[in-house]
């Protein structure tokens, strides 16, 4: 049997933040929390670099191949914690904590040894079908909603890290999540107006002064009161009684669908955005949301842009959402994708769907009043001076708006007025503000993130309105740009160098040199639209070929462009390849013909030399030229310098004599254009790729088809041998990267990374490593390990992975039909009167095999378990010499010679807690009355009673009619509630002793640790002041 050595993830890098990445600030406003296809990494805006290490769940795939992209990021009001979600449904949360051991700007460097960074995944939920589209955390952060394209809301308990309950209603995907907690504002007064401090800032009263016990009740609370708002592409937006878990209002004033949402931070205003030109804005009523809904029978008075949820006819309920006004947008003619609020309440934006994000400036109760103040002064003006006017005519020139609304009544664009417009360079993918005041700037300054399409971060501060007519109009600025790490379009090309030590890549616009072992970006230099390049012979120079038609020369050292060489009459450079002696290239083009090229050095002036001073450079001498019928797609040298290998336009292949440039071969077969080929080391194969998805091995003795093998599911990029072997791997945009047998013709394994098509890839000299580039922007590099690989383990894996795959689609079919038929009301008056509300579970791979485990811990104890009963019964009825002693299982004595019941414990605390309800779903009735036996044991021996009193309700509430039915189990269940009970007082006691005393140790140490400053100073001033001077009388 054949083994071969296996290639594994090694590193990605290249991308600063993915197409459609929504970035955040975090609590501090210095870090940028950025995903990056699968990762999410911390950059340090102001010296943009990365500061911890990525983001990233190691359990999904240790091998790194199989890891879902980040759809988006939420943060928690603290900034202590991050929900991640991914496209595959998943949502985890990351801890992020910086010591008090910083550097000088208060960032953390990456590799800094006195810094204390804890980046790592807490908790992992799994309650979506589809691409999460939307987090929001409650304020107590110990709550998480998510959303997704499935259309479900789950609502999660972050601390018990299980999920509390589904809401159905939507129609389409979910695009925003907004946390209310009426307790939280208690600050609204009858007025509608707001408490604010001496900088403008929200006041919020929590009721709870300063105590405890009011926030460990608010804490304990969360979830299941309050309510959640939420947008969707269905028009509609609902707001959600978590008490009730019900819908209890629904907007439907929009028409289209509703892109972005959100609340202020006093929660008094909603602001929506949709393909509309306008911004809806809301006034929301919290006596309503305090109080639930009052029904007026006596009021005819209602919204029509809510749905009332009251059967009687004549009833009306007061709606909590209620429309303030629209506000137009002055610029972007494309769909609202954002909407935000700053923390302070001073600020809105909206993010446009093209390169605009307009920033908009909400007034003070204070500004408001004295506008309303002009309005009305303007309006006396214009009433005396049209009174003064003859036979009481109305100047129209002095008419104006004013008169159509009542001067006492506050419009939204009293409230929320245009300030500023922050316009990119390309297309703006979402908008963050900075939670902390930047330090440095003026009062009402604000810092702006922008995530923009092109691989880049920006971050844009917003100077604060101006005081008086006299000052400048106020503009964004940019201040700081995180573009260096990255390109800013797809890579057409990868070259390694000859010591394998760096990498270049090329895109339109920008060539980069890379570290290939810290892949760091060494040098990032201007080009033409790349095509192709290749790092010359020396590693000193890099040769790119150009959409124009040009070579360009660029060298390494002073980053600077060394020549433009027109190549090909102004059209397309396919393909370059360096001579096997070192002293040349060869180019092809689309200009149907194939140049050769030598190196020669020659002598220029040096740079802003004004003393004569000379130096050489490389340069490229044209020699021959080799014109062919088509155009020439890739140009390959057989490592002999014997024959030179053309592929055409017309899906042909042409062999040529290397010397003499006479023809050779031609090698036809392919339905499609080849893009790719290469030759072996010991110049015998020849392999081709092409858009017909095929793979061809060619002998170049004859010219003979060895093997033709259907090799991906879409058009194949590229192919490249690795050095002194037939082994050769091709890259297709299907995604992966596969490697092949070239003697055996069979795939030794595919590699599964990138999340676009693969463009390119470059094998080092002796096979150790392959880089690979995708129209995603990323660059990887597949390390060989010394693992070795089988192929009929690898086909075992793969029917594997085959029937996961097509069980995963089954199970999310069922739950995309059970959705389907809850929201078009099928299923009976059941269903209907549940609509709302679901289980928040779902069945996956890992649930299943975690039920598959319990039930197999529980055949391994029952039998020893039965076992026993035979001997001890044996043992009573003195018949031992017919009975042996029960051997322990080979598990319990590894685990430490264990009980069964222990055991089956140990099993059931290994199991994510997010996954144990949905794995004890999979346990057949049978299992669960044996379960149930241990359940009494572990409660009698106080095992980890949180465990068992969650494990017990559940087994309760889900088969409670098998149970009542079943008359065997009352004795069990009569003595499991004994138990239980004793445990949870004694537990009850133990932590209501633990909490007295802990508060008795805080009472004693803020008495020892705090003190009261006196300025005797201004005592003294204050005591000289209203001391009465004595007056002297001179006479």
């Amino acid at each position: 049997m054949r083994s071969y050595l296996r290639y594994v993830a090694r590193s990605a890098f290249g991308v600063v933040a993915s197409h459609d990445a929504r970035a955040v600030f975090d609590s501090t406003g210095k870090i940028a929390v950025s995903p990056a296809l699968q990762d999410v990494i911390l950059w340090d805006v102001k010296r943009g670099v990365q500061v911890t290490d990525r983001w990233r769940d190691p359990s999904i795939d240790p091998s790194g191949n199989k890891h879902p992209e980040v759809s988006c990021i939420a943060r928690n009001h603290d900034g202590t914690l991050y929900a991640v979600g991914y496209k595959d449904g998943s949502v985890r949360i990351y801890a992020h904590k910086l010591s008090h051991g910083t550097s000088g700007a208060g960032i953390p460097p990456k590799d800094a040894s006195s810094t204390d960074v804890c980046v790592s995944p807490v908790v992992t939920f799994n309650g979506h079908h589809g691409a999460i589209s939307a987090l929001c955390f409650d304020r107590t952060g110990t709550v998480l909603a998510s959303a997704s394209n499935d259309t479900d809301i789950v609502v999660w308990d972050v601390v018990a890290e299980v999920g509390m309950y589904r809401l159905k209603g939507h129609r389409d995907q979910i695009t925003a999540l907004r946390f209310i907690d009426p307790s939280q504002y208690d600050s609204t007064k009858a007025d509608g107006k707001t408490d604010t401090d001496e900088d403008g800032d929200v006041i919020m009263d929590t009721n709870s002064g300063g105590d405890d016990d009011d926030a460990t009740s608010n804490a304990a609370r969360a979830g299941r009161s309050g309510y959640l708002l939420s947008s969707s592409k269905d028009t509609l937006v609902k707001l959600w009684d978590l008490a009730a878990q019900h819908c209890v209002e629904t907007v439907v004033l929009h028409r289209s669908e509703v892109w972005s949402m959100d609340l202020s931070p006093d929660a008094s205003l909603m602001v929506t955005g949709s393909a509309e030109r306008d911004l809806y804005v809301w006034k929301l009523d919290h006596d309503v949301l305090r109080n639930g809904v009052v029904r007026q029978t006596n009021s005819s008075d209602g919204n029509s842009n809510s749905n009332s949820n009251s059967n009687k006819s004549s009833a009306v309920v007061k709606q909590a959402i209620v429309e303030f006004g629209r506000l137009q947008r002055q610029h972007g003619r494309e769909r609202v994708a954002t909407v935000k609020f700053d923390n302070t309440g001073r600020y809105l934006i909206c993010q446009n769907n093209d390169k605009t994000a307009e920033v908009y400036r909400i007034r003070s109760d204070d500004e408001v009043q004295k506008k309303l103040a002009r309005r009305e002064k303007r309006k006396r003006e214009k009433s005396r001076k049209q009174q003064q006017q003859p036979n009481g005519t109305k100047d129209s020139a002095a008419d104006g708006d004013d008169d159509s609304v009542d001067s006492y009544t506050v419009q939204v664009d009293d409230v929320i007025s245009q300030h500023v417009v922050i316009r990119a360079e390309s297309r703006i993918s979402y908008v963050d503000f900075s939670p902390a005041q930047p330090q440095g700037s003026a009062s009402g300054t604000a810092h702006v993130l922008v995530t923009l399409s092109s691989n880049a971060i920006e971050v844009y501060s917003v100077p604060p309105p101006a005081t008086s007519k006299t000052d400048a109009v106020p503009v964004a600025t940019l201040v700081h740009t995180l573009d260096t790490a990255g390109h800013r379009s797809e890579m057409r090309s990868i070259s390694l160098s000859s010591d394998d030590e760096m990498l270049a890549t090329a895109s339109n616009g920008l060539l980069k040199i890379w570290n290939a072992n810290s892949t760091a970006c060494i040098r990032t230099m201007e080009c033409g639209q790349a095509v192709c390049c290749a790092i010359l012979p020396g590693n000193r120079y890099v040769a790119v070929g150009t959409k124009a038609g040009d070579i360009e020369l660029f060298d390494i050292m002073s980053a600077s462009l060394v020549e433009r060489i027109p190549a090909h009459d102004g059209m397309t450079v396919w393909s370059i390849a360096i001579q096997p002696d070192r002293k040349g290239l060869v180019t092809g083009g689309a200009d149907k013909q194939v140049k050769f090229w030598n190196f020669e050095l020659t002598t220029i002036s040096a740079d802003n030399s004004s003393d004569g001073t000379t130096r050489r450079v490389l340069t490229l001498v044209h020699t021959r030229t080799l014109r062919l019928s088509d155009e020439a797609l890739c140009v390959r040298i057989s490592p002999d310098s014997r024959l030179l290998a053309v592929s055409l336009l017309d899906a042909t292949v042409k062999v040529f004599y290397m010397d003499s440039l006479k023809f050779y071969l031609s090698l036809y077969g392919h339905k499609l254009p080849v893009l790719g080929m290469d030759i072996s080391t010991d110049s015998s194969l020849l392999v081709t790729c092409s858009a017909d998805k095929n793979i061809k091995l060619w002998g170049l003795d004859f010219g003979d088809c060895h093997k033709s093998i259907f090799a991906h599911q879409e058009a194949i990029s590229q192919v490249a041998f690795v050095p002194n072997t037939h082994y050769f791997f091709s890259i297709s945009k299907d995604k992966t990267l596969k490697y092949w047998d070239g003697d055996k013709f069979e795939n030794i394994m595919k590699l599964e990374g990138h999340h676009s098509d693969v463009l390119a890839l470059a094998v080092s000299r002796h096979g150790s490593f392959v880089a690979t580039v995708s129209h995603d922007r990323s660059i990887r590099i597949w390390q060989r390990t010394d693992e070795q690989l089988f192929l009929e383990e690898e086909r075992e894996k793969e029917l594997e992975t085959l029937y996961e795959a097509n069980l995963r689609q089954d199970m999310e079919r069922m739950g995309l039909d059970s959705n389907k038929q809850a929201a078009d009301g099928e299923g009976g008056d059941e269903d209907d009167a549940a609509g709302d509300v679901a289980s928040a579970g779902m069945q996956t791979m890992e649930t299943l095999k975690a039920g598959e485990r319990i039930m197999e811990a529980l055949e391994i104890a029952d039998e020893q378990q039965r076992a026993w009963d035979e001997y001890n019964t044996a043992k009573a009825t003195g018949n031992l010499a017919q009975v042996d002693i029960p051997k322990p299982h080979p598990l319990l004595v590894a685990y430490g010679n264990i009980t069964p019941d222990r055991y089956v414990l140990r099993v059931l605390e290994s199991i994510r807690t997010a996954d144990l309800d949905d794995a004890l779903l999979v346990l057949p009735f049978s299992k669960v009355v044996s379960l149930f036996s241990y359940i009494l044991s572990w409660s009698r021996n106080e095992l980890n009673t949180p465990l068992t009193c969650r494990i017990l309700f559940f087994l309760l509430k889900t088969h409670h009619n098998q149970i009542v039915a079943n008359r065997m189990m009352r004795g069990v269940l009569d003595e499991v509630r004994v138990e239980v009970r004793k445990g949870l007082k004694k537990q009850r006691d133990e932590i209501g002793f633990n909490v007295a005393g802990l508060m008795a140790l805080k009472r004693t140490w803020e008495m020892n640790a705090t003190s009261h400053f006196i300025d005797e100073e201004k005592i003294e001033e204050a005591v000289k002041k209203n001391t009465a001077k004595r007056k002297f009388v001179t006479v």
